[in-house]
């Protein structure tokens, strides 16, 4: 009984806080709180802080940095988490929008200096459920990481730009994000 009479001074709040708006512009705000508790009243799983997520997307972050000359000078170099704050950032993002869809995304980002250091991670990773991979190393790398993880495992190549990679070294379950060589240079082309 104390619920429902609870429920009806909510929603005598709210009845007299929404006239009072027309009124005062001020109390525009003791509205919204008055709407905002009497929503907490009528539906309380709508307002709980701790929803578990319908679904749970887990990717890892692969990098194989290129050996570069020495005289490309510093500031022309590459960032020592190049690709990492981009994907980490759209993560956030996605996980913005995602916890009132029921989603949630985690990235986890690896640094190796060796083709076989590479693998070794993924299937490692790919042993403890991550079917998502984000690639940034050199054709021979990606190639060789390709053949060593199942075809239920999606690799996302994000660095690589060798033309070939998109004919005839096409390689299978392996989605190319940035541009080949040969697409920019037909943009510079056009332009």
């Amino acid at each position: 009984m104390q619920g429902t009479a609870s429920r009806r001074d909510a929603v005598k709040i709210a009845n007299e806080m929404a006239v009072g708006v027309f009124y005062n512009p001020l109390s525009s705000q003791k509205f919204f709180c008055a709407f905002l508790l009497a929503l907490a009243m009528f539906f309380p799983d709508m307002v709980s802080a701790k929803q578990q997520p319908k679904v749970s997307v887990e990717m890892a972050l692969l990098r194989l940095p290129a050996e570069l000359s020495s005289a490309v000078p510093a500031y022309l170099r590459p960032a020592d988490n190049d690709g990492e704050a981009g994907a980490s950032r759209a993560v956030d993002d996605a996980n913005g929008t995602g916890k009132f869809l029921g989603q949630r995304y985690t990235l986890s980002a690896h640094l190796t200096d060796t083709k076989e250091a590479v693998v070794s991670e993924a299937k490692h990773l790919y042993e403890k459920g991550i079917r998502l991979f984000l690639a940034d190393m050199d054709t021979p790398a990606l190639k060789t990481l390709r053949d060593a993880l199942p075809s239920d495992a999606l690799i996302f190549n994000y660095g690589n730009q060798d033309t070939s990679l998109r004919s005839h070294a096409c390689l299978p379950d392996t989605f190319h994000t940035s541009v080949s060589l040969a697409m920019r240079t037909d943009a510079i082309g056009q332009w």
